[in-house]
């Protein structure tokens, strides 16, 4: 009888070069034809080697086959961008680079599926006011003060989106609103965060005052963040199922602010998005081309946030800032906190006092299951001391009656008109100041 001469093992090996000093990945198992792989088992878009020998009980190991080459694609639902200040004398500049850090020439922010899941939604229709949101869908983010070694990133600060869970990437805070535990003991986090389309504005619901969000209405301003609150906890009704209205917070602007940056890869907001050019104090919502749009054009936007800086300074909540220290708080539990600035660690190189806010790199902020950074939230200008020619002017003010931070945009006087004023927002600090120019914003879980 002739013996069998099946197989009764397989032995697989992958290497980054064709000599095989390099394996990425090796299997030795039962006999079989094929071999399938999850996600991250094996490296994007680097060349890759394969090959493949059998063992038979009888004839022994055989030969490895002839070797394979194949790459895996790069992921197209992640994109970044990094930040080239080599020239310190000039204003920095962006770049988009892919999940390795090397760079892609362009990118059509609309078709990528975080920008393309961006929608506009109506919430609470029926009680005469109806609220207009921007809903944004999760999406996964990624920062690191060097990219890759031996990209085009290395060396140089990166900040990543994807609407997949990746390697390395965390879900961004702003949707992290949830201390409810899964069956695996991961905190649950929210599919998306709603924010206000226009700034708000002063409505009447069901006998109280309440903040509203819709187009043609007078900017609410003058009054303190206490008062913006009892607006919107007015909002809500839980007896009519109308519930999750909250003041628009740090962690909802780190968020937008990430999408911004990448989807031009440029930080100049105002110059990239639109301005607001009336430099008056109570412009209608609505109104002015100080919008971001995601879809549609700017002249005729389907999907937009409005009225996003110049003449609108902001209440946002979860951030307190005094005396140079600045405090944020969980958006997860609204309880804990994280302080930095002052005698604090030196690794927040904060100013303690008024001045252009010089890095935030290597950070820490827990916040459920993930460790998310600084980054996330503020952006660190380049080495340019000049007001002029920083990439990321953000400032941090502690004027007794504004303290505070400007986000994206230089500190002149907003009053008279003067200069692109306070970025996409000016978030205060002093909770209890009001001012003609400074209103808040809804958010919804």
């Amino acid at each position: 009888m002739a013996s069998s001469v099946t197989p009764t093992g397989t032995q697989l090996q992958i290497a980054t070069d064709a000599d095989f000093t390099d394996i990425v990945n090796t299997d030795s198992g039962s006999y079989r034809t094929s071999q399938a792989f999850v996600k991250g088992d094996l490296p994007f878009g680097v060349d890759l080697y394969a090959r493949v020998r059998h063992v038979g009980a009888e004839t022994g190991t055989g030969r490895w086959s002839r070797v394979v080459k194949f790459q895996v694609a790069i992921p197209k639902y992640v994109i970044g961008v990094y930040m080239d200040n080599s020239n310190t004398s000039a204003k920095g500049t962006f770049h988009w680079i892919d999940i390795l850090g090397n760079e892609v020439s362009s990118f059509n922010f609309q078709e990528h599926p975080t920008y393309a899941g961006i929608t506009c939604v109506t919430a609470d229709p029926d009680r005469g006011d109806p609220v207009y949101l921007t809903r944004f869908p999760k999406f996964y983010c990624k920062t690191l003060a060097s990219g890759p070694i031996g990209s085009d990133a290395s060396g140089k600060k990166c900040w990543w989106i994807s609407s997949e869970p990746e390697e390395g990437f965390r879900p961004h805070a702003c949707f992290k609103r949830s201390t409810t535990v899964d069956s695996a003991g991961k905190y649950v986090v929210a599919d998306y965060c709603q924010m206000g389309r226009y700034l708000g504005h002063s409505a009447t619901v069901g006998g109280k005052t309440c903040l509203g969000s819709a187009p043609g209405k007078t900017v609410l301003a003058s009054t303190t963040k206490a008062n913006f609150k009892t607006y919107i906890t007015n909002r809500n009704n839980a007896s009519a199922g109308i519930t999750g209205f909250r003041m628009f917070d740090i962690w909802d602007l780190g968020a937008l602010r990430m999408l911004l940056l990448i989807a031009k890869a440029n930080s100049d907001t105002q110059t990239v998005w639109g301005d607001n050019s009336a430099g008056t104090s109570y412009p209608k919502t609505g109104s002015t081309n100080a919008r971001a749009c995601f879809q549609g054009t700017h002249a005729n936007p389907t999907v937009s946030m409005e009225d996003l800086w110049r003449c609108y300074w902001y209440h946002a909540d979860l951030i307190t800032v005094n005396n140079g220290v600045v405090t944020l708080t969980s958006p997860m539990d609204l309880t804990s906190t994280l302080s930095f600035g002052g005698a604090t660690a030196s690794r927040y190189t904060q100013p303690t006092s008024s001045g252009w806010i010089r890095d935030v790199l290597d950070c820490p902020v827990v916040i459920g299951n993930d460790t998310h950074d600084l980054m996330e939230l503020f952006l660190p200008k380049t080495v340019v001391s000049a007001e002029n020619q920083g990439t990321f002017s953000d400032y941090h003010g502690v004027e007794s009656t504004r303290a505070g931070y400007y986000y994206g945009g230089t500190n002149y006087g907003v009053e008279n008109g003067q200069g692109t004023t306070s970025g996409i927002f000016y978030v205060k600090g002093d909770d209890a100041a009001t001012h003609w120019i400074i209103g808040s914003r809804l958010s919804k879980n």
